[in-house]
């Protein structure tokens, strides 16, 4: 049972936001389409994930890209499985060719169109943070809870080859589509003991409590200015900045589009760029309308909401 769904990461949306609100020859943009591929690679493998884990009984509780944090240091967990014996915690791996696993220098080398690249070992990732989730888990009343983890390769035309203890990449690496197997194998261990569902409902709801998405800053990232950013409403069709607003349809000079919602694209730029929170002046600046009134129009049929002791718009997301 899927507690918490997988959503686009946020850093992936506020990138894709952006780029088509700076200028074309801005320096930064081939940077930035580099890291929002690499996003959307890894995002693409973790929902191959959870389409095999849909396949568990009700009784495991699946909670996707879950992120907590620990005497002020941050961790994130692919996948975070909770049952009524153990957690299950996966690190999910979208890479293509050949992956190496060299378990005496702990190095995972990729070997793809004749280049070799270096990653960190991801069982020492999986094992810290699995370290980290026991500290978490003591420090809000659970102990004595089995953690297991595994690292998920999403594309079954990898080829795995080890150097080293065989042994441990068999425990730990799996192929994404064997994950629920897996983790029902190991369950079937704990069947002699009886399963503590109130115990998985009371983590299930803790982790939920202190959930977070964590997302990296943009902009300090790139050395991009937030005043560099192209206001406008943008065409949700050619990508344009400057649709036109009349008599409640948007149209775009650029492919002759017409429509009525194209506002609410912009708006949530606005707020993955900006600040969830808007004024209507704010508003009537940054998709472009003629005055407050119609602003307010737009603003009451979006998916926005007043709150009138601020007089700001916010998302109902």
């Amino acid at each position: 049972m899927f507690i918490r769904k997988r959503s686009k990461p946020r850093t992936l949306q506020k990138i894709d936001a952006l780029i088509p609100r700076l200028p074309q020859n801005h320096p930064q943009i081939p940077s930035l389409k580099k890291h929002a591929a690499k996003l959307q690679k890894g995002y693409n493998g973790e929902r191959r994930l959870d389409y095999y884990l849909q396949s568990l009984p009700n009784e495991f509780y699946v909670l996707s890209d879950v992120g907590l944090t620990i005497h002020k240091k941050d961790f994130q967990m692919d996948s975070l499985i909770v049952s009524p014996h153990a957690i299950y915690m996966i690190e999910t791996k979208n890479l293509e060719g050949i992956l190496t696993f060299d378990t005496t220098h702990r190095q995972l080398i990729q070997s793809n169109n004749q280049k070799n690249k270096s990653y960190t070992f991801p069982i020492t990732q999986a094992e810290n943070t699995s370290f980290l989730m026991m500290q978490w888990l003591l420090k809000h009343g659970f102990n004595g809870i089995p953690i297991h983890i595994f690292v998920a390769i999403a594309q079954p035309n990898t080829i795995i080859r080890v150097n080293g203890d065989e042994e441990i990449i068999e425990k730990y690496v799996i192929q994404a589509e064997e994950a629920a197997l897996r983790i029902i194998n190991i369950e079937d261990k704990y069947r002699k003991t009886v399963g503590n569902h109130q115990r998985r409902n009371k983590i299930t709801s803790k982790v939920m409590e202190y959930v977070k998405d964590f997302e990296v800053d943009i902009y300090g990232k790139y050395n991009i200015d937030p005043l560099e950013i192209l206001p406008g409403t943008r065409c949700v069709e050619c990508g344009h900045i400057g649709m036109d607003f009349h008599r409640g349809i948007w149209s775009c000079k650029k492919c002759n589009i017409s429509t009525k919602n194209a506002h609410i694209t912009s708006i949530n730029d606005f707020q993955l760029l900006f600040k969830k929170e808007m004024r209507v002046k704010e508003a009537m600046h940054f998709l472009g309308l003629p005055n407050r009134y119609t602003t307010y129009r737009i603003l009451k049929k979006s998916n926005v909401i007043y709150q009138h002791n601020t007089k700001m718009w916010i998302s109902t997301y």
